[in-house]
């Protein structure tokens, strides 16, 4: 008798975790964002929250050099599940930076970032699921002086991939923790020449989604 017990607790749950992945939901997420830029300001990485405040300290030639700064990085995005553990959604990333000088002057960089992005789902054990995500974003940046714009927005690129484990409650929502690599590509054209960056690194990514529609 106990075997068939433990047959219909797995079969139960791999039900349930099915159901948080099935073809016909949607998912919306909340994350931490921060975007591979190379720029001369801070660049903080965000904490989950995607918020960071600190200061930032430099010495040169015997005299110190201080800035503090605040940092707001979040990303959302709307999935819908085309089949079982497969989805496709839109990506919107928001990053902000404002560093403010010893002379009170205020740099402030902003960036939007939208594009596409889809994720397979791996159930794993009776909680969870492994996911493999792929996807780019399009985009620009623009830089501030103390409130004043400085040369024309710069054109960003970015293409990241990654994996992580979602812990499912329930039947919807996750908490999710997983990393990724990402190329990011920024171009402008100034009155002296074409410029052109690319920055690549690792990400480190948490946050948390909740589950609509389909089988309830």
């Amino acid at each position: 008798m106990k075997p068939f017990f433990c047959l219909i607790a797995l079969v139960f749950t791999a039900f349930c975790l099915q159901a948080q992945t099935e073809k016909g939901r949607f998912m919306l997420s909340l994350h931490n964002f921060s975007p591979l830029l190379s720029e001369s300001t801070l660049l903080a990485p965000t904490n989950t929250f995607g918020i960071a405040f600190g200061k930032d300290k430099d010495e040169f030639a015997g005299q110190e050099f201080e800035r503090s700064f605040t940092t707001i990085g979040l990303e959302t995005s709307g999935h819908y599940f085309i089949i079982d553990n497969l989805s496709v959604g839109l990506n919107l990333g928001f990053f902000s930076q404002m560093v403010t000088d010893e002379d009170d002057d205020e740099q402030t960089l902003s960036s939007f970032m939208a594009g596409p992005e889809v994720r397979y789902y791996i159930p794993v054990g009776s909680k969870g699921a492994v996911y493999l995500r792929g996807g780019a974003s399009f985009g620009n940046y623009t830089y501030k002086l103390n409130g004043e714009q400085d040369g024309d927005p710069t054109a960003l690129t970015q293409y990241s991939g990654g994996a992580g484990y979602s812990i499912f409650f329930g039947n919807s929502a996750s908490i999710n923790i997983g990393a990724g690599y990402g190329a990011n590509i920024a171009k402008n054209e100034t009155e002296v020449g074409d410029f052109k960056s690319t920055t690549s690194a690792l990400t480190i990514d948490v946050g948390f989604s909740i589950f609509l529609g389909g089988t309830e």
